[in-house]
């Protein structure tokens, strides 16, 4: 059996090292605030669909949130050819994308644009 402590720490943790706060998380998971403090502090441990739904969200195993393995990997291995994982500062950066208006997320995808075609190998370069 996995202890609550082991779960709390780990939660904690996951929290932390994304930067938020006990009540942005709450928002973000849609609990009270206080449930999330229940969590931290050993009170209480979510049952399964929100254990889920929170290892989803940080992109680790349950059995990790759980204290059950020391891996955070949610997946054995990724293809190959799958999209790097998204990191904090991904989230950071999509979170700001979001709070801009229209005008602001045109010029953030034409900057984007301009920038990925000058980086992106070129398409005569792949075959020659």
């Amino acid at each position: 059996m996995t202890s609550n402590y082991k779960f709390s720490s780990i939660m904690k943790s996951l929290r932390e090292s994304q930067n938020l706060s006990q009540e942005k998380l709450a928002d973000i998971l849609n609990v009270a605030q206080q449930t999330v403090g229940k969590w931290e502090r050993g009170i209480t441990v979510p049952r399964q669909p929100m254990l889920i739904k929170i290892a989803k969200y940080f992109h680790v195993s349950t059995d990790y949130i759980l204290g059950r393995t020391d891996t955070p990997d949610a997946s054995p291995a990724p293809p190959a050819a799958s999209a790097p994982p998204i990191t904090p500062q991904d989230r950071e950066l999509l979170r700001k994308y979001h709070e801009l208006d229209q005008r602001g997320r045109q010029a953030v995808l034409d900057t984007i644009e301009r920038e990925h075609s000058y980086t992106a190998p070129k398409a005569e370069d792949a075959g020659t």
